[in-house]
């Protein structure tokens, strides 16, 4: 679950985070406040917005499968399956786990689990997110040398078959390429300017 939370970071996808239990509402908005994402509480489609229809999330984060009667499904989870989007959640032994896209089995009444839980989700966001403005720095920087004599355009991680440490080590590597770029770059410059300076002093008198 969380390894699909950070592709969805990485790829520059937005994150709903909700709950269904009243002593998580806390945590989860909390969560969502700490890796810049949405959070919404006592979730109910029929008073969204059409603006807000339109900006639907590319996962929701959720505390709780349970609907507001025993055997009822909660009116996020049946939004997000009428509307395609992938779920990740914690439930409990009252929950039907298949119902959640990448379920987290746990005590979902107990906030310290919540909160561990969103703590986690929170830190993969956050890294993804990092992940994602590192590589594209590091892409317009490589833009911008054009040390290769080539023009790379691509500036985002295919990052479908990826998971979140590959992702970093992809990063690294690209950095290590782009510093050895630039070393070759430098010496074929040291080398064009001694030789420039050789020619002149030849040519004086």
């Amino acid at each position: 679950a969380l390894n699909f939370v950070g592709h969805v970071a990485i790829r520059g996808g937005s994150i709903l985070f909700t709950t269904s239990k009243f002593n998580s509402k806390g945590y989860v908005q909390n969560a969502a406040f700490e890796c810049g994402e949405y959070s919404v509480i006592n979730f109910n489609p029929e008073s969204l917005l059409d603006s807000q229809k339109k900006l639907m999330p590319d996962c929701i984060f959720m505390i709780g499968a349970n609907g507001p009667r025993p055997g009822e499904l909660p009116p996020v989870l049946v939004w997000a399956a009428e509307n395609n989007i992938p779920t990740c959640g914690l439930v409990d032994t009252d929950c039907n786990p298949s119902l959640i896209s990448y379920p987290i089995p746990g005590n979902d009444d107990d906030g310290a689990v919540a909160d561990l839980i969103l703590e986690w989700a929170a830190k993969i966001v956050n890294e993804g997110k990092q992940i994602r403005n590192s590589v594209s720095k590091l892409y317009a920087a490589h833009d911008s040398s054009r040390l290769d004599g080539k023009n790379s355009r691509d500036t985002t991680i295919d990052a479908v078959e990826m998971d979140v440490v590959a992702a970093l080590k992809k990063t690294f590597e690209i950095r290590e390429q782009l510093v050895q770029d630039y070393r070759v770059s430098e010496a074929e410059r040291a080398a064009k300017a001694e030789s420039e300076t050789k020619d002149i002093k030849s040519e004086k008198p």
